[in-house]
């Protein structure tokens, strides 16, 4: 009705409002309204559609992508919505001149996917208006097609999408698998890619407008912008090279075995959204805790929905994404800022201090000061993004200022040091790098970054010393992917082969079996590379790598093995043993146990007794695996001619209407209707 009233209240013809909240899993809701409109000196019939982001199990067909150009889950949609835009239009707008027709469509979410499908449909086709007549506005729009030579033509240029760069959802699925989106995208405000201090001028602004569209509710942006977003969006690029593989490469699970990144996706992020079942967010936690093998890729998802290790799901990823925050930047945002934005992410492996001045006062906003950032120079107001990830040292430099990195020796060795543009919408654009750069401690090296400076410009200048050049520059149109090859010998589980750019860096991680121990990682030579399981190391071209195990020569004498997860309905468990000699130990993982339900029984399907209708106790169920526990029983209704038990209808309940029971049971004896509803004393339906 608020939906119906608002529409109403633009001028939409009010007897001509058609609307549906409850479309199927591979369909879209949505609303369709039309009213006149006058442009240029000419009435208008404007047909103005609606389609709203995922309802319940449509999150399962957004993680269906398909083998085609096109998302399989988003071109249903678009499918779906396109024939009730043809059955509206012939019903309600048959007689109107194709010429005298506009259509306007927006949508949020899937619903954006869809109406940019559409939009693009509608204007190739031209089939109830000329194509300058059809607009769309889609808002945290997900790529959708392969088709990326054609998504940019000036035909679509009446597309618009708005997606902010902390927003997951936009970056699937991944431009680097070649998907984009149709139209001209405007990239929202984050700390990565506009002046700090204009960022925390608009975000007070629109927590403002945020609070008042979700009544009260405090709007949480990523602390680091979108470097938490980008940093997933990179584990799944280097791990999954294609969609292809999305959907068919077995990634280590721990306790729940080997699965694709769509069935862990389906199993778990969609399972919570789709249905709130606690089974998707369990799947999620103990793939966090891991305390058994689980993928680093697995690893890194699972940490960015939950909220640290407690079971809680993210408030920024719903905030980030939801159609409110979308509202709320729109109405804050100048016309001005509504624009394509990047920023510059520089990562330095090595032992070094980093400070970060601002090129136009040298003012210091940023530093990382033994392997730490200094939180005091972060709180400032022109603060730049920088993170610490083990010996990973980043910062982010939004495009519109100029800066000046300082890059000091705290030990002697060797530099490798990346600087890279990053488009909100696209991801990287560019790069380079450079390699095995001289370090001693105390040396500075200087760089400039700025709008002036290209980044193939880009140098490291240290006094008396010549200017150092990248030893690779490498644009989106060169080839800078390297396939990190992996093989693992029987005795153990070890990460998954992947793909990453030239320069990335990537931590390999083995794990032996039980009764073995972890040999070494060697390369295509048989030679040694390193001892210990965790393996990190810049990739500068193919690389092939092998994870050696040996078993074990000793005898073990066990233990009866100590349950340290106890399997649960919707968990399996594991036992570990200890052997009495050496003090080693196995484990063994114990299946789900159906019977011990993890959630407590909640009543369903209870329902009263009235003058004419039998009533219900209700049934006892596990909210989390949905079993019955306990059954429920029939309550005769208030004029019932039987009670249950009292067979023989004397108002007592005594061994003989058990024996009636019985005799009944045994054929021996007959019972009218309601003395055998009073015999059916636990509600079955049988005596």
């Amino acid at each position: 009705q608020n939906l119906r009233r608002a529409l109403a209240d633009i001028g939409m013809d009010p007897d001509k409002i058609v609307i549906n909240g409850n479309a199927g899993e591979d369909h879209v809701n949505y609303f369709i309204a039309n009213r006149k409109i006058n442009a240029d000196g000419e009435e208008y019939t404007l047909v103005f559609m609606g389609l709203i982001g995922s309802y319940a199990k449509q999150w399962y067909s957004n993680f269906t992508p398909g083998d085609g150009e096109i998302h399989q889950g988003f071109l249903n949609a678009k499918i779906f919505a396109k024939k009730q835009l043809d059955k509206y239009i012939s019903e309600n707008l048959g007689g109107v001149d194709n010429q005298h027709m506009k259509i306007l469509i927006t949508g949020h979410s899937r619903g954006a996917a869809a109406s940019n499908l559409l939009a693009a449909d509608l204007i190739n086709s031209e089939q109830y208006c000329p194509k300058k007549n059809v607009f769309a506005y889609c808002f945290a729009t997900p790529n959708s097609n392969r088709n990326a030579e054609e998504t940019g033509r000036s035909d679509y240029k009446r597309i618009f999408n708005v997606v902010n760069p902390e927003d997951f959802v936009t970056k699937c699925l991944p431009y680097s698998w070649d998907y984009a989106r149709y139209g001209t995208t405007y990239v929202l405000p984050s700390r990565t890619n506009i002046d700090p201090a204009h960022y925390e001028k608009y975000l007070a602004a629109m927590q403002q407008k945020f609070g008042l569209l979700k009544t009260g509710k405090e709007y949480n942006p990523y602390q680091n912008g979108e470097d938490d977003v980008y940093s997933l969006v990179e584990a799944i690029r280097k791990n999954v090279s294609d969609v292809y593989e999305f959907q068919n490469k077995k990634f280590w699970n721990g306790l729940y075995g080997r699965c694709t990144l769509q069935e862990f996706f389906k199993e778990s992020l969609c399972a919570y959204l789709a249905e709130k079942k606690t089974t998707g967010l369990m799947r999620l936690l103990d793939t966090l805790r891991a305390k058994y093998f689980d993928s680093d890729v697995l690893q890194t998802i699972a940490k960015f929905f939950l909220t640290e290790q407690n079971g809680f799901f993210s408030d920024y990823f719903e905030d980030s994404h939801c159609a409110e925050t979308y509202c709320a930047y729109m109405q804050i945002l100048p016309e001005w800022e509504m624009r394509y934005r990047k920023g510059r992410k520089g990562t330095v492996n090595c032992p070094v201090d980093v400070e970060i001045y601002l090129a136009a006062t040298g003012e210091l906003v940023g530093r990382i000061s033994g392997n730490a950032v200094d939180e005091e120079i972060a709180a400032g107001e022109n603060a730049v993004v920088m993170t610490v990830k083990g010996d990973e040292k980043s910062f982010w430099l939004p495009d519109e200022n100029d800066y000046d990195v300082r890059l000091t020796g705290t030990d002697d060795g060797t530099m490798d040091y990346t600087l890279s543009y990053i488009s909100g919408d696209s991801g990287e654009l560019e790069r380079v790098c450079f390699e095995d750069v001289p370090l001693e401690e105390g040396i500075v090296y200087n760089s400039e970054i700025g709008d002036d400076i290209s980044l193939g410009e880009t140098t490291l200048d240290a006094e008396d010393s010549e200017a150092i050049e990248p030893a690779y520059h490498i644009t989106a149109d060169d080839e800078r992917t390297c396939k990190v090859t992996v093989t693992v010998e029987e005795g153990g589980r070890a990460t998954e082969s992947m793909t990453a750019y030239i320069g990335d860096y990537v931590t390999l991680e083995a794990v032996p079996d039980d009764e073995h121990s972890f040999d070494g990682w060697y390369d295509s030579d048989d030679t040694l590379l390193s001892a210990n399981g965790e393996y990190r190391f810049e990739v500068l071209e193919d690389v092939s790598l092998k994870a050696k195990f040996t078993p074990d020569t000793e005898t073990h004498v066990w233990d009866e093995g100590v349950v340290t997860d106890v399997p649960t309905c919707i968990t399996p468990g594991s036992k570990i043993y200890t052997c009495a000699d050496c003090g080693k130990t196995k484990t063994e993982y114990l299946p789900v146990d159906p019977d011990n339900h993890f959630a407590e029984p909640e009543l369903v399907n209870a329902k009263e007794a009235t003058e004419t209708e039998d009533g219900y106790t209700g049934d006892k169920v596990c909210s989390a695996c949905g079993a019955v526990v306990e059954t429920g029983k029939v309550i005769p209704n208030l004029n019932s001619a039987y009670a249950p038990g009292d067979i023989d209808g004397n108002g007592q309940i005594l061994a003989d209407d058990a024996r009636l029971a019985l005799r009944f049971s045994a054929k021996l004896e007959e019972l009218d209707e309601n003395q055998q509803k009073a015999a059916d004393v636990d509600g079955n339906g049988q005596v």
